[in-house]
């Protein structure tokens, strides 16, 4: 039987844990990859949203800055899979309806690792 302390106790132990700076799972924020279970700097990734921020102060529209990265090729979406779907080898299951109801997570081989689970 579950001791009523048990939810207190899950919820302390989280606490306790992101005090100490440990990621607590999940999709890492754009610009981060975990290692060892603490957020470290991508720098590549970081570089973009740096600069999706300086863009904001200066053009101020998302839908613009959206369209000027991928003017110049830098792309949320891992290329390979990006030119799967250009060409329309990827996997038959892998439909816009599924991306439509599913989340991506935004680091490349993370995406790899879900297109392969298709095959």
């Amino acid at each position: 039987m579950l001791d009523t302390r048990t939810g207190e106790r899950i919820r302390d132990k989280i606490a306790a844990s992101k005090r100490k700076g440990l990621w607590m799972g999940g999709v890492p924020p754009l610009g981060y990859d975990v290692a060892n279970r603490l957020l470290v700097i991508n720098e590549t990734e970081a570089a973009v949203v740096r600069r999706i921020f300086a863009e904001m102060l200066t053009i101020g529209s998302p839908t613009r800055i959206a369209e000027r990265l991928e003017s110049e090729g830098i792309t949320l979406l891992a290329p390979d899979i990006v030119m799967q779907l250009i060409a329309g080898t990827q996997p038959r299951r892998l439909t816009l309806m599924w991306f439509q109801r599913n989340r991506l997570p935004v680091g490349w081989q993370a995406q790899r690792a879900i297109i392969d689970s298709f095959k």
